[in-house]
């Protein structure tokens, strides 16, 4: 692989998962708005399997790099970059979306959803906690780069926090208060963030695998029967049962998702149009996730209601995709306009400094 070259696939990946964010929040936040009862064959419930877990999962695919030294110049220019985008651009519009929508500023940041701004804050944590690990490591072993024990390492603390998060250990440690403003049940996604490093890592290995004969039929088995034992287990009620099932499955359904879109790299390359759509998107993700609650149609609750009395999945994901795509052209479109200012972008949209240019 070309470590340099962008991935095709993986940002059409990016672009797919992003559809998919938008369309689970023109469901849930404008469809039902906490006012009708979700229902077990909604779409939602199938892709709200893996979907977060993959949009971190290539959140770590893009972050690692092969042989990356975090020496004080690096770690110095890298961090000062993310506070900027993770967390100065996501105040802002957290700010300005508080306001404009007239909700309590001290209510949102106590929530665990931030107003859905809490994202951007996590993945920040994230590259915090996986630099802080290689660190460590590179300190105690006495080299300056030890990639293969930090994925493990970071792969174990990621299983471990996944574990005390589900099990309620780490929430009933820390008080709600404290849970709920640094949003640490959102910190089990780290499981995911790992995976895709490691999945980068061993990328060579990966594309062998899963070319070998039963390997992509057997992933689509046992990811389809653990699904069917998650919706089962849910009307049961077995929570302990259901988080375990559930990490499993998130894993498989991200696989699955990868070796698809892999296996058809040549349909969603930027010579067709479904993969140019797809890499654009993909490649603004953060415009259209810090935009896009601004621009969400939340006087559809008559939809949820009446979805609720007659369920009908496929409608239902016509529906939220088509709203959805609508969502982002208008993202899209509100992104070009910041970006006619150089400042602008740099503020908001995490562009470079006309230094930089």
């Amino acid at each position: 692989m070309n470590k340099s070259k962008r991935i095709e696939y993986i940002d059409a990946l990016r672009g797919f998962t992003m559809i998919l964010v938008v369309s689970v929040h023109i469901y849930s936040l404008c469809f039902m708005q906490g006012n009708a009862k979700e229902y077990d064959l909604s779409y939602n419930n199938f892709f709200g399997l893996f979907r977060m877990p993959l949009f971190y999962f290539i959140s770590g695919f893009v972050f690692y790099k092969i042989d990356k030294i975090w020496d004080y110049n690096t770690l110095k220019k890298f961090i000062s970059s993310k506070i900027r985008v993770q967390l100065f651009s996501t105040l802002v519009f957290f700010l300005l979306f508080n306001f404009l929508f007239q909700n309590r500023i001290i209510d949102s940041i106590l929530d665990t959803q931030k107003s859905g701004y809490w994202f951007t804050y996590v993945l920040f944590v994230y590259f915090i906690l996986y630099i802080g690990i290689d660190k460590t490591i590179c300190w105690l072993s006495r080299k300056p780069s030890f990639n293969n024990l930090t994925i493990i390492t970071s792969f174990v603390i990621g299983l471990l926090l996944y574990y005390l998060i589900n099990n309620g250990f780490l929430l009933n440690l820390l008080s709600a208060q404290t849970t709920t403003l640094l949003s640490i049940n959102k910190w089990q996604y780290f499981i995911y963030f790992s995976f895709g490093c490691f999945i980068h890592k061993y990328y060579e290995f990966f594309l062998t695998t899963q070319n070998y004969r039963f390997v992509k039929g057997g992933i689509l088995v046992l990811f389809v029967c653990l699904s069917i034992c998650i919706f089962y287990l849910n009307s049961k009620d077995c929570l302990t049962r259901i988080y375990i099932l559930r990490l499993f499955t998130a894993i498989l359904g991200i696989i699955l998702t990868l070796i698809i879109f892999k296996d058809n790299e040549i349909c969603l390359s930027s010579s067709t149009k479904i993969g140019n759509y797809l890499q654009y998107i993909g490649k603004h993700t953060l415009d259209i996730y810090f935009i896009h609650y601004f621009l969400l149609p939340y006087n559809l609750s008559f939809v949820g209601v009446w979805m609720a009395k007659y369920p009908n999945p496929l409608l239902e994901f016509c529906m939220s995709s088509t709203l959805a795509l609508l969502v982002i052209a208008c993202c899209l479109l509100v992104s070009k306009i910041i970006r006619l200012s150089p400042t602008l972008t740099y503020l908001l949209l995490g562009g470079k400094s006309i230094q930089q240019r």
